[in-house]
């Protein structure tokens, strides 16, 4: 049986690991699993955002 495992960086400001999120450069869809290709546009080209900072992008974007 296998585990939810959460994919984790370490933060070299707080040596701390926080989750990330594999997010599309074509359509912006975020994965949360380890992945080299996009499940939606199958787009190969994916950048790796640690979650915290997507938080903090979209709570400036409600205070707008």
């Amino acid at each position: 049986m296998e585990e939810n495992i959460k994919v984790t960086i370490s933060n070299k400001h707080t040596e701390e690991y926080e989750a990330v999120l594999y997010v599309c450069n074509k359509c912006l869809e975020m994965h949360a699993d380890e992945t080299y290709m996009c499940e939606v546009c199958t787009c190969e080209s994916l950048r790796i955002v640690p979650e915290s900072e997507l938080i903090n992008k979209f709570e400036g974007r409600e205070g707008n």
